[in-house]
């Protein structure tokens, strides 16, 4: 019996792998109980790796991050320089849209080279720098003292991107 020690849930963990429930394969890929999860992480987006791991860490990150942004420093997604309700949506979206673009990725990788996750790795790497990037601005936003080199690469990656 595996019992957790941030609640009183306790969980049957061997039980469950006894019974030929398994929560990982032999590549390390989450399976669950819910088909759709199964099918969505495993099949759509290419396997729960440290790729997709990361990504969904960083996006996380970045929604804290922003958060802490807006309640720290007046934000420029509003008028008032609060938390806006749909700045944040629109974050949601652009968070979904990644994950759309990495099992486009997926796909294509099955269709060019069955087999292969070399497109969705570099789709993932491309997101997961973007993500780290976006942390690192916001952080630095909220008067946090970083390395001088962080800032010259954001800059220069804005330079690129809107000039």
């Amino acid at each position: 019996m595996l019992t957790l020690p941030f609640c009183n849930t306790s969980l049957a963990f061997d039980q469950r792998v006894r019974k030929g429930r398994r929560f990982f394969n032999e590549k390390g890929s989450f399976v669950g109980d819910n088909l759709l999860h199964q099918w969505f992480f495993l099949n759509l987006l290419g396997g729960w790796d440290v790729w997709l791991a990361s990504l969904m860490s960083l996006m996380a990150t970045d929604i804290i991050v922003g958060i802490i942004k807006s309640l720290l420093c007046r934000s420029d997604k509003s008028e008032s320089g609060a938390l806006n309700a749909a700045s944040m949506f629109r974050g949601g979206v652009k968070k979904i849209l990644i994950l759309v673009v990495i099992a486009l990725a997926t796909l294509l990788d099955e269709v060019i080279i069955p087999g292969s996750t070399n497109i969705r790795s570099v789709t993932a790497g491309y997101y997961i720098a973007n993500e780290a990037l976006s942390v690192i601005e916001n952080i630095g936003a909220c008067g946090v003292p970083l390395p001088k080199v962080f800032f010259r690469v954001v800059d220069s990656l804005k330079k690129d991107e809107y000039g």
